[in-house]
């Protein structure tokens, strides 16, 4: 609905239901007259409130459908860590690689990053207490 509702006012009106078939073309990047749902979902419809902070799909940035995903069809900020995505260095990120790619964005991991378990980093039983378990205070002596 984002394409289409273009004021943001969360309803689409007789203006903008006018203007549907100019927006939804715009939805169609290849150009081959049918909108799929990786045009849709990987648009670059920034101004869309639902479509921020969406991940792209493998198939949105695969600019000449071959499955996998060259550095050049690569957004900026995956052709900076290219080398290390394309973990069996063929020069492409294939489905696996992308997937890997989703998981540590989703995880909030970098390439290469150990998955933490606790804040801060440390693993349980590391730190403070020895034990996952919540320490308990010690117990008060009576000053006589």
């Amino acid at each position: 609905m984002g394409v289409l509702d273009r004021n943001g006012n969360g309803t689409i009106e007789a203006d903008e239901i006018d203007m549907a078939v100019v927006s939804l073309r715009k939805l169609d990047r290849n150009k081959d007259g049918k909108v799929t749902r990786d045009e849709v979902g990987g648009s670059d419809q920034g101004s869309s409130r639902r479509s921020r902070g969406r991940l792209p799909s493998l198939a949105s940035l695969d600019k000449d459908s071959d499955g996998k995903i060259n550095k050049e069809e690569a957004p900026e900020r995956m052709r900076e860590n290219f080398e290390r995505t394309d973990t069996n260095g063929d020069g492409f990120i294939d489905s696996k690689e992308f997937d890997a790619v989703l998981q540590r964005i989703r995880g909030g991991q970098r390439p290469g990053q150990r998955p933490s378990r606790r804040p801060g980093g440390q693993e349980p039983g590391e730190g403070e207490g020895g034990s996952d378990q919540p320490r308990r205070p010690a117990p008060k002596e009576d000053a006589e």
